[in-house]
C-alpha cells in the first residue's frame, strides 16, 4: 500500500511509491529517504565501585570504556568525615575521564579571633574560579596549562543551585551560633557563591599536544565580624595600610578583599572551594570528544544515596559536638564564676577577720596606752585610782593604805590599819 508522505522542504503532501529506499518530492525534488533507521538504544549510567564493591556514585562513560572507584575513610574537613574518586579510561589509554571529593578553605583578612575556629591548613588566599580550575587542571597535567575557554558546567549541583545556597546559608547560621568558648565575635553573612563552572586549557607533554577540561561545584560564604572588635580591628587595620595617604571609610569596610565590596560592604573571612571536582584529559587532536564525553559525564554524575546519607550524618554529629563543646564551655564557665564568687567572699571573710584582729589590738593598744598615760598622770599627782562598789573610779593619795566607802558613796583614805571597821564602810580595792 502506497505510503503518504509531506516534503519536509515545500510542504507538498503526496503518495509514495512501494519498494523504494527513497523517493523524490514531485514539486521541488527534494530526496526523501524511506528507510526507517532502527531507535539508537538509550545509554544507561555506569556504576563505580570501589574494589570490596563499595558503591560510590553512576555517570554516563563511553560504551567499552573501563572504569574504578575508590572509597577512603579520610576527613577531607570538618563536615565531610570520607573521600571518593571515579575514574573511566578509554580502551587505548588515550582519554580519561574522573571526579573527586572536593577542596575546603577558609582565607582570612584579619588576625583575629575568627582565625581560632578553623585549623591552619585549611588556610588559603581566596582564588577565583577560573584560577582555581587552572590550578586545578596544572596538578593534573602535571606541568603549565594555558586556558583557552571557560563556562557553566550543567551538574546535578548548577541546576539545583537554589536548594544547595540555602543548605550554605542554613549552615552558616547554626555554625555562627554555635562559637568556641575562645572565639567571641559575632559573623554576619554578606555574599554567597553557589555555581558550577568547567575549564577547558592545553599543554604539550613528551611531544603532544594535550587538552585538560576541569569542572567544579564551587561554594563561596563571604562574611564578616559585626561585633565592636570586629569593627576596630577594620578600622585599624585600613589606618595602617593607608598609611596616611587618604581617609579610611567610616564603616572600618576593607574594599579589595571580597566580592562584597562591589556593594561597599565589609568582609573579613571567605569561606571557599568546591564540593565537588571533575576532570577530563586526552590528544588536543580529539578535543571535540574529549569535550563531549567530559560534559556528558560531570551532567549525568549522581553521588550514591548512602554517601549522601552518610554526609548528612556527619554534619549532625558535628553540630551536636559543637553543641556539646559549648554546653561544656558554659558549664565550666558558671563553675569559674562560682568559684570566683566562693573566693572572693573567703578573701572578703579574711580580710575582714584581719580588720578586727587589727582593730582589736588597736583598740588594746589604745587601753594600754591609756592606762599607761593615767598610771604616769596619776604618779606625778600622787594618787592611786579605786573602784567603788557602783563602778566609779575615785582617786586617793598614795600614802593611803586602804580606802573604804560608806551608803551613801562617800570614800576615805586611812594610813595605816584600821583595828576595827566603822559601821556600814565598805574597803574598795585599786583600779587594775
Amino acid at each position: 500500500m502506497p505510503a503518504t508522505l509531506t516534503c519536509p522542504n515545500c510542504g507538498r503532501t503526496f503518495e509514495a511509491p512501494e519498494g523504494l529506499d527513497a523517493c523524490f518530492c514531485p514539486a521541488c525534488g527534494t530526496k526523501i529517504s524511506l528507510v526507517k533507521s532502527a531507535p539508537k538504544p538509550v545509554q544507561m549510567p555506569v556504576m563505580f565501585q570501589d574494589a570490596r564493591g563499595f558503591a560510590i556514585g553512576s555517570a554516563l562513560v563511553p560504551e567499552g570504556w573501563n572504569v574504578s572507584g575508590t572509597y577512603e575513610e579520610v576527613k577531607i574537613d570538618e563536615i565531610t568525615p570520607f573521600g571518593t574518586t571515579a575514574s573511566a579510561a578509554s580502551p587505548d589509554q588515550t582519554m580519561t575521564l574522573g571526579s573527586r571529593y572536593g577542596e575546603h578553605w577558609y582565607h582570612y583578612q584579619l588576625n583575629g579571633p575568627l582565625q581560632l575556629a578553623s585549623p591552619r591548613k585549611q588556610w588559603k588566599k581566596y582564588m577565583e574560579p577560573q584560577d582555581y580550575l587552572q590550578s586545578v587542571a596544572e596538578r593534573i597535567a602535571g606541568t603549565k596549562v594555558t586556558p583557552v575557554t571557560g563556562g557553566s558546567l550543567p551538574t546535578a549541583y548548577s541546576l539545583n543551585r537554589n536548594q544547595e545556597a540555602t543548605k550554605l546559608v542554613s549552615r552558616f547560621e547554626e555554625n555562627a551560633h554555635i562559637q568556641l568558648p575562645n572565639v567571641q565575635c559575632e559573623l554576619r553573612l554578606q555574599n554567597v557563591l553557589c555555581e558550577a563552572q568547567a575549564l577547558i586549557c592545553r599543554y604539550k607533554k613528551n611531544g603532544t599536544d594535550w587538552t585538560v577540561i576541569t569542572g567544579a561545584d564551587l561554594f563561596g560564604l563571604e562574611y564578616y565580624d559585626s561585633s565592636p572588635m570586629g569593627t576596630l580591628n577594620r578600622k585599624m587595620t585600613n589606618v595602617l595600610r593607608l598609611k596616611g595617604k587618604k581617609k579610611a571609610p567610616e564603616d572600618g569596610s576593607l574594599p579589595e578583599f571580597g566580592h562584597a565590596s562591589d556593594y561597599g560592604k565589609p568582609v573579613d573571612a571567605i569561606e571557599w572551594g568546591s564540593k565537588r571536582l571533575y576532570f577530563a584529559v586526552g590528544p588536543t587532536e580529539k578535543e571535540g570528544e574529549v569535550m563531549k564525553n567530559f560534559f556528558t559525564f560531570a551532567g549525568s554524575w549522581t553521588q550514591d544515596v548512602s554517601l549522601n546519607q552518610r554526609l548528612e550524618q556527619a554534619h549532625i554529629a558535628q553540630v551536636q559536638s559543637e553543641q556539646a563543646s559549648l554546653r561544656n564551655a558554659m558549664n565550666y564557665a558558671m563553675q569559674s564564676q562560682a568559684m570566683n564568687m566562693q573566693r572572693q567572699a573567703q578573701i572578703s571573710q579574711t580580710l575582714s577577720e584581719t580588720s578586727n584582729i587589727i582593730m582589736q589590738g588597736y583598740n588594746n593598744r589604745m587601753a594600754s596606752q591609756d592606762r599607761i598615760s593615767d598610771n604616769w598622770s596619776q604618779a606625778i599627782r600622787g594618787v592611786d585610782s579605786y573602784v567603788t562598789t557602783d563602778g566609779r573610779t575615785v582617786e586617793h593619795s598614795v600614802v593611803s593604805d586602804h580606802v573604804y566607802q560608806n551608803q551613801y558613796g562617800d570614800t576615805i583614805g586611812v594610813s595605816g590599819q584600821l583595828d576595827e571597821v566603822p559601821r556600814d564602810w565598805t574597803e574598795i580595792h585599786k583600779k587594775d
